[in-house]
């Protein structure tokens, strides 16, 4: 039997209680990623539902069969929507409402239903970045949701003070899952890889997803009721730092090793030498400047600002040793200058050697390190701040039945596609657009 994450095991799973709300959600691409804006844009569905205990049987035994076409009415909308919840798209910047599907409803044994909904959603959402390992840093951003009072026009205004928010049922069974998911197939942002994770043995309940490259999103939940009940959705992200390895640090590198080579002028040729070094020293200042743009702009030093800044400081303190060295070539002992100059050699060969293997043996490992390496540093920073409770956010989807046929090309060719169609809408709840809306969930 495959262990469960404990990430996993610690969020909450739907019991079926009449004051759970569970939700999910599928990535269907990440659109845009902004470290500088500390930004993420995303085209995701989002799958939610309740239980419903008071929806009377002849409802059940008569309602409209969505998939075919037929539409609740008012009347019945009025009942199966008694319950139902509103959500708060937190931290966002812009929420579109795109389409949705539903309500599907399902008997239960003891009584009353589960109602379930289903919604498309573009979404730009802001998310701290700590980018100190830039340009080998891995980032994590989420997508993160909470309840708040209906905006239904059928139950507006209601609000169970008892809501929890849960990952939907049967997320736990690692065989055949209900866990949140991404398409990790990177089109619209080629410098990030991106990541989420893959439990041991996880297998989707939909059981193309994995096949497909889906992914599953670290999912977090909290055991706070109410207004504060949120859940959170994260995915990793990883900078493709070829650009920077090869265009800055490896020419930082080069620069190192030509400022000791100026070694080899004699310590009495001075203009030679400072010739030489102030011709480093500039060509180091002007490859910082060329890149500024590139760079976020941030109130720390990253990994690339510490080797430019150590490299300069390098170029800089040899400029002054050699200059030191030709002055007391030409006001005193040349032979003197000669074993000093051949010491200082020595020493700046050594500090530029211990620097530069240093710091490539930590980029090397910043290099290897992977989206499941940093959400375990993140839930073990989690786990060491306890005293805050069993959630916190931390710089840390597929319907249960595929339905309708395809207009949106958010899947891989020859796979179900996104239930949320337009013309599946039609058979449901007419489609609606709703922009800049990040509190209330469209009726």
């Amino acid at each position: 039997m495959s262990k469960i994450p404990a990430w996993l095991e610690k969020a909450r799973e739907c019991s079926g209680h009449q004051d759970e709300v569970w939700a999910k959600i599928v990535i269907w691409n990440v659109t845009d990623i902004s470290t500088s804006d500390q930004t993420h844009s995303c085209y995701f569905r989002f799958d939610y539902g309740w239980y419903d205990p008071e929806v009377p049987q002849e409802i059940l035994k008569n309602y409209p069969d969505v998939d075919a076409g037929q539409k609740p009415d008012d009347e019945i909308l009025k009942v199966v929507y008694a319950k139902r919840p509103s959500f708060e798209m937190i931290d966002s910047t812009e929420v579109e409402w795109v389409d949705q599907q539903g309500p599907y409803v399902t008997a239960r044994k003891e009584g009353g239903c589960d109602v379930a909904m289903y919604h498309n959603i573009k979404g730009t959402f802001r998310d701290p970045v700590d980018i100190r390992d830039f340009p080998y840093d891995i980032q994590d951003f989420k997508i993160t949701i909470g309840l708040c009072a209906s905006t239904c026009e059928f139950n507006e205004g209601y609000f169970n003070v008892n809501w929890k928010l849960v990952m939907q049922k049967d997320s736990k069974d690692i065989g055949a899952s209900e866990l949140s998911v991404m398409n990790t197939a990177n089109k619209w942002t080629p410098e990030f890889d991106i990541d989420g994770l893959l439990p041991d043995g996880w297998t989707d309940k939909d059981s193309w997803m994995k096949d497909y490259g889906y992914e599953v999103l670290h999912t977090t939940t909290n055991d706070i009721i109410g207004y504060e009940a949120q859940i959170s959705f994260a995915y990793a992200t990883q900078r493709n730092h070829f650009f920077y390895t090869v265009n800055i640090l490896a020419v930082t590198t080069c620069m190192s090793i030509f400022t000791w080579l100026g070694f080899a002028i004699a310590p009495g040729d001075v203009s030679d030498r400072l010739g030489y070094d102030i011709t480093i020293l500039l060509t180091v200042v002007a490859l910082k400047f060329a890149f500024t743009d590139a760079v976020p702009i941030v109130p720390y030093n990253t990994m690339l600002d510490w080797k430019i800044g150590i490299t300069t400081a390098i170029v800089f303190i040899v400029t002054l040793v050699q200059t030191s060295i030709g002055y007391m070539a030409r006001v005193g002992s040349e032979e003197q200058a000669e074993d000093l100059d051949k010491l200082m050699a020595i020493i700046m060969a050594v500090i530029s050697g211990v620097f530069e293997i240093l710091y490539w043996l930590v980029a090397r490992h910043k290099m290897n390190r992977t989206a499941k390496d940093h959400f375990e540093d993140q839930d073990a920073v989690e786990r060491s701040s306890a005293g805050r409770g069993s959630f916190a956010f931390l710089p840390t989807n597929s319907p249960l039945v595929p339905r309708g046929p395809p207009t949106h090309n958010m899947t891989p060719p020859g796979l179900s596609p996104s239930p949320l169609t337009n013309e599946s809408i039609s058979g449901g709840l007419a489609s609606e657009k709703y922009s800049n809306r990040n509190i209330g969930t469209p009726c």
